[in-house]
């Protein structure tokens, strides 16, 4: 190996594979370079050139890590499935701030362009997915090919590094690009909420870690986590699992005995496997550190809320608080009002909620829209990637459950005021039928301090049966906010405003890094989301593509679990869960 390192043979690039940008932190991204520069180091290089493949989109926040970290050029080669942004084949994608990164951006794992007003031309070549490296008999058909394309150019193989400085002398002839373009397979990542939500609480210590000086991003301490912690945001979750299972056994009743069969059993196996990428990174950390890692993992577990010292709360009584009067909806659980003393601003209504659950499945229809709106491939295995097929055998409808209210509990104590509703979905013939499989108990809490204009939610759910049939679990957040441009979302530690996705990007769905908000000359009101990134805007459903932009007047609707992904991601959860929110206004 280092033999051919040495001759040039064997090359690696800035990265270490490809991720889902959207659930990363700057300091991540900016620590995972350090994998390459401890090659770099090692052998003498300094590798400016960057790759991933596969992931149509990723957030404009990693323009700043990347270039701080000297990372001059990035190649994103995008699933043949999928719907390719519009942006140009090569440009200059850059931050408001001012850093600036070169993409090439192709249709397909491999594409080719000539540089602007140069005399260059890169072609990219990647063979599929475990394919391993190309032929002798594939290179000389490229070479061909490319003579044929070219017929004066001199042909030189290289690697990225080349590639990057080669263009970098071209960067003043190349189209700028300011805008958000976002991550069209985002919806996955909701597929394993136990996972991301561990992930996160991980991720927020490293970020504490790091500012207070235990070790610094990209060292040793830090690569040894990072060599682990960051598998967990890798695109593939999992086998696929087009391979290794059927199209007919959707329903609770039909998947529950499949569970012990081999291929079942296997692709259960390799969602495990990836969920103790974790924990693996977490033993190579200093013994204090490590041990604070645990104790918040075990702080995640799920359990009944109860209170203290409950009591009926009574049907429209208003809490009045030292910065808030709150009241909540006896039918729903929601937020019905909400006024924030300091601004004397009013953030919900009846028909302005906060804090709605939500409970969906999908069709075949949903499907076919989608497939229509995004699919752009006709192969076999595109339908089964991004569907569900043959759903509609097993009863698969359009619908959606708000539950109800079974019990509405109160407390107080010297350290605020608390609520707790314990919700229910009635329809016992849509569950018999295997059509939906909502939780038997939902749980909606709220903490308001005494101490500050803050609310604590947490939302947790007990006894979900497991299904294969398309659902989604949702939190809806429906402020009264007429302004779109008043809205902003903190992706990868950088705010993006919800109208500046370019065309084909996502423009409906994002992972956050910590939250959102909105603010106008009246006040301002953020949503800290601490276990669930995955939002969508306006439309409630993980299957929203659209090149409109999105309607902001609708809410915003925070994904808890969706399995909508026909691979590569979790096809269905039946675990106890919890997700904490911080409403501040």
């Amino acid at each position: 190996m280092e033999k051919a390192i040495s001759a040039g043979d064997i090359a690696w690039h800035a990265l270490p594979f490809t991720w889902q940008t959207e659930l990363m932190d700057e300091s991540m991204i900016s620590g995972s370079i350090g994998l390459s520069q401890t090659l770099d180091r090692r052998f003498g290089r300094t590798t400016t050139g960057a790759k991933m493949t596969d992931v149509p989109g990723h957030t404009r926040g990693l323009i700043v890590p990347l270039a701080a970290q000297g990372v001059k050029f990035l190649d994103i080669g995008v699933n043949d499935a999928s719907t390719p942004a519009e942006v140009p084949p090569l440009f200059l994608w850059k931050d408001p701030g001012g850093p600036s990164l070169v993409v090439m951006y192709h249709h397909g794992y491999g594409g080719v362009v000539h540089v602007p007003d140069s005399d260059v031309a890169i072609a990219m070549v990647v063979r599929d997915d475990n394919a391993g490296p190309h032929t002798l008999a594939e290179i000389q058909e490229t070479y061909a090919t490319l003579s044929g394309r070219f017929p004066n150019a001199k042909i030189v193989p290289t690697n990225l590094t080349e590639i990057a400085n080669a263009v970098e002398p071209h960067r003043g002839s190349l189209p700028v690009l300011t805008s958000e373009i976002g991550d069209t397979w985002i919806h996955g990542i909701a597929s394993d909420p136990v996972k991301v939500a561990r992930y996160r609480a991980v991720a927020r210590l490293r970020q504490e870690w790091l500012a207070q000086g235990k070790f610094a991003a990209g060292d040793a301490t830090d690569v040894a986590l990072l060599r682990h912690l960051l598998l967990e945001v890798e695109h593939t979750w999992g086998t696929d699992t087009k391979t290794w299972l059927d199209f007919d056994h959707y329903t609770p009743a039909d998947l529950a005995p499949m569970l012990n069969t081999k291929n079942y059993k296997v692709v259960q196996f390799s969602w495990q496997e990836k969920r103790q990428d974790l924990f693996a990174g977490i033993a190579t950390l200093p013994v204090p550190l490590r041990e604070q890692a645990q104790t918040a993992i075990r702080e995640l577990e799920a359990a009944p809320p109860k209170l203290a010292h409950p009591r009926a709360y009574p049907a429209g009584r208003e809490i009045e608080t030292a910065h808030f009067v709150v009241s909540v909806d006896p039918k729903t659980g929601a937020i019905r009002r909400l006024l924030s003393k300091k601004s004397k601003r009013e953030w919900a209504s009846n028909d302005h909620p906060l804090a709605l659950f939500s409970y969906q499945t999908l069709s075949q229809q949903d499907y076919s829209r989608f497939f229509d709106n995004y699919v752009v491939s006709d192969e076999d295995w595109a339908k089964k990637d991004f569907g569900k097929p043959n759903i509609e055998r097993f009863g698969a409808k359009s619908e959606e459950w708000i539950p109800s209210v079974a019990e509405l509990q109160e407390d107080e104590d010297d350290g605020g005021h608390h609520l707790l509703a314990r919700l229910e979905c009635n329809d016992s013939e849509a569950q018999r039928s295997g059509r939906a499989s909502f939780p038997q108990k939902v749980f909606v809490e709220m903490m308001l301090p005494k101490a500050e204009p803050v609310i604590h939610l947490n939302v947790s759910w007990f006894q979900k049966p497991p299904t294969r049939l398309p659902e989604a679990l949702w939190l809806s957040f429906h402020p009264i906010a007429s302004d779109p441009a008043g809205w902003i979302l903190e992706k990868s530690g950088r705010p993006i405003s919800p109208t500046e996705v370019v065309v084909s990007g996502n423009r409906h769905m994002h992972a956050l890094s910590k939250g959102f908000g909105y603010k106008d000359d009246k006040g301002s009101l953020s949503i800290e989301t601490l276990d669930a990134p995955l939002v969508t805007l306006g439309t409630k459903s993980p299957l929203c593509f659209s090149k409109r932009q999105p309607d902001l007047s609708a809410g915003i609707h925070c994904n808890l679990f969706n399995n909508a992904w026909g691979t590569n991601y979790i096809m269905w959860s039946g675990e106890a869960m919890r997700f904490r929110f911080l409403l501040r206004a």
